[in-house]
Parts: C-alpha cells; sequence; structure tokens
C-alpha cells in the first residue's frame, strides 16, 4: 500500500484525504475525494480492471497515479462497484453538466454489482412496476442520464427499519411506493438501484472512445 499523506499534495490545489481503518487487515486505506469541473473534462484517465488512474492533466493530482476508482458522487447520487472503464468514462460524460466528485482509494475495491445509491428527497420523481420492482418512468429531468428506466431496484433503506428488498419478503413496485410514500417526511433515505444483466452487457459491449491500450480518457 502506497503511504501518500494529505500533505504531500499543494495545499492550492489540495483535495480531501480520509483515512479509513480496514476491519480485514488492520491497515488504513487512505480515500481521496477529488471535485471535478463542470462542462469539461474530468483530467483524469483510467484503465485496467479494477479502473486504475493513469494519467492526469493537473500537475497537483501527480500523486493520485496508480489510485482506484471507489465511486462517483453526483447530486443526490453515488455509483459504486464500476470494473469497466467505458461504463465510467461513460459516467463521467453523462454527468459532465452537474458537480462530479471522483472518490479515490489507494487499494483496489471489493468487486460486486454497480449500485447507485439515490438519496430520496420529500417527492420522489420515480414511479415503479414490476417484481422485482424497476424504474418505469422518471418525471424528475435532474434524474435523466444518472437514472434510467429499466434499472432494478436493490434496496430501500429507511433509518430506523430494515430494508425493503428481495430478500425482506413482499418486494413489489406497489408496496416499494407505498413505503416511499408513507415515509416521506423522514431524511436520509436511499433507494439504491442496480442495472439489468442485458443493459449492463450493451453498456459494456459499446466501447466508444478507446485508446489502442484500452484506456479510457474521461
Amino acid at each position: 500500500m502506497k503511504n501518500h499523506s494529505e500533505s504531500e499534495i499543494p495545499l492550492v490545489h489540495a483535495v480531501p484525504v480520509t483515512e479509513l481503518p480496514s476491519a480485514l487487515s488492520g491497515t488504513v486505506e487512505v480515500e481521496v475525494k477529488v471535485p471535478l469541473p463542470q462542462h469539461a473534462s474530468s483530467g483524469f484517465s483510467f484503465e485496467h480492471d479494477p479502473p486504475r488512474v493513469s494519467s492526469v492533466v493537473n500537475d497537483s493530482h501527480q500523486r493520485l497515479l496508480g489510485y482506484y476508482f471507489s465511486k462517483l458522487a453526483l447530486p443526490g447520487l453515488e455509483i459504486s462497484g464500476i470494473f469497466d472503464c467505458n461504463i465510467l468514462r461513460k459516467l463521467l460524460m453523462e454527468n459532465e453538466h452537474v458537480e462530479r466528485t471522483l472518490i479515490l482509494t489507494d487499494t483496489p475495491p471489493k468487486r460486486g454489482e454497480i449500485l447507485y445509491q439515490y438519496t430520496l428527497p420529500r417527492e420522489v420523481g420515480l414511479t415503479f412496476s414490476g417484481f422485482p420492482p424497476c424504474v418505469q418512468s422518471i418525471s424528475d429531468y435532474s434524474l435523466f442520464g444518472r437514472v434510467r428506466v429499466g434499472q432494478a431496484i436493490h434496496a430501500l433503506c429507511i433509518p430506523g427499519r430494515s430494508p425493503l428488498m428481495m430478500q425482506s419478503g413482499g418486494f413489489t413496485a406497489m408496496r416499494l411506493q407505498q413505503q416511499i410514500e408513507e415515509t416521506s417526511h423522514i431524511d436520509g433515505r436511499h433507494l439504491i438501484l442496480k442495472d439489468k444483466k442485458e443493459e449492463l452487457k450493451l453498456r459494456e459491449g459499446s466501447r466508444g472512445a478507446f485508446d489502442p491500450e484500452g484506456c479510457c480518457v474521461s
């Protein structure tokens, strides 16, 4: 593990650094949050699986070379579990018009599904259908490009309650919609979504603007 500290990054371009203890190894994981400019390239290039910073535009980010992608934070939404450079590039480009924060770590992330943790406002601009429930329609234009019709619901998390998910039983679109409406007064609710397998294959299959080495530039 690299031994990076916040003091190594020039203060004029300093980025927030958080040290997270690992329960498994007892080591300390360094987490770096990098705010990205709007309406512009992120200034980061990634390659490999999981995505790893291979080059940077800003000299102040040179210390982050070799760091791993962990999460992408957008207004009201946090995306994790991305192991394909092309999907990461697309998400960065699709959301250039909003505030974006790259969350990087110096240790590889655990492999899993791509999860979209959406912070629910009081009025939710989504409707659901099916079993297990999927996003049926989107009426909140601010969610376009971040939440997509057809995405499956992984879980509804409400403070003080057990998550509503497949394992909890009764995981229907009607029950999901009902619980969201009944708890609109509660802050800190999260809806966790994931891509269906067929959509994920489609997103992975479209290689987009890759260089010959397979490195995606965002």
